[in-house]
């Protein structure tokens, strides 16, 4: 049986508050956009220009893509009130490492995890019975 659901909970602190978010799990399309992202400029020397721009690329795939995968933010406070919208954190420059905080765990909760991999491989030697 799969251990596939297509939502996870992801629960982190910043900046004093607890934070739980409802995620959808990444589409290929995401992923491929992520990936892309990431991988540009990547030089075994690059540049802090370089950088600045790979994390601008990573920032606004963010922003494009996770109005689709965040389901629910609970725990974020401004002010002493209590904020839903994610646009606040997809807007303010503040909430970016908040944001690569939930960029990377889309990333880690949408790929098969190792005991998934086993499943792919078929039954092993010693669970076959003749």
């Amino acid at each position: 049986m799969s251990g596939f659901t297509p939502t996870v909970k992801f629960q982190t602190d910043f900046d004093g508050d607890h934070l739980t978010f409802i995620l959808k799990r990444l589409k290929v399309k995401h992923q491929a956009k992520i990936m892309s992202a990431t991988s540009k400029n990547k030089l075994p020397e690059e540049t802090t220009e370089q950088k600045i721009d790979s994390w601008r690329d990573l920032m606004d795939v963010g922003r494009e893509i996770l109005p689709e995968c965040i389901v629910s933010m609970e725990g974020l406070t401004i002010s002493g009130s209590g904020i839903t919208d994610i646009n606040i954190i997809l807007e303010e420059a503040y909430f970016l490492p908040l944001v690569d905080l939930v960029l990377a765990e889309l990333m880690r909760s949408s790929r098969v995890q190792d005991v998934d991999v086993k499943n792919l491989n078929g039954p092993q030697e010693d669970t076959l019975k003749e």
